[in-house]
């Protein structure tokens, strides 16, 4: 969906946004509180936040863990000392924005010693910057 094309959001809220560090950070999250952003606490609407009229990637997500979603995250990129502003709105024709392949998993079953069963969990990212290998015994 081009950004040009007309939609019906409501802008609630912009937020400037400072990296005060001397190097760049790629793919930064940024987290932001349905209530920081004035929307009441069981808000359950799309919502779209954009940087110079560029719709950013967002995922509303469950931050303490109650069973309710609480804020939105925002994935952006900062320049050295870059300051910026995000402008945040509330949508009713959610924005769909191109996404890249981050992340792989793979999950398998081995059998331990004595018959147990071990569960591996290997998560890497698409740049080889991360790997998380989680190991379980299962009796």
């Amino acid at each position: 969906m081009e950004n040009s094309e007309k939609h019906d959001d409501s802008k609630v809220a912009t937020a400037e946004v400072h990296n005060p560090s001397t190097f760049d950070r790629p793919d930064e999250s940024i987290y932001f509180s349905y209530y920081d952003l004035g929307l009441p606490v069981k808000f359950n609407k799309a919502m779209v936040f954009k940087r110079n009229d560029q719709v950013l990637n967002t995922q509303a997500i469950d931050s303490d863990f109650d069973g309710s979603l609480d804020g939105v995250v925002v994935l952006t990129s900062m320049a050295s000392r870059e300051t910026f502003q995000l402008d945040a709105f509330v949508t009713s024709n959610p924005h769909i924005t191109a996404q890249n392949k981050r992340t792989q998993a793979e999950i398998s079953q081995k059998e331990g010693a004595n018959g147990s069963l071990i569960l591996v969990i290997q998560i890497v990212n698409t740049k080889n910057t991360l790997v998380v290998i989680l190991s379980m015994w299962i009796r």
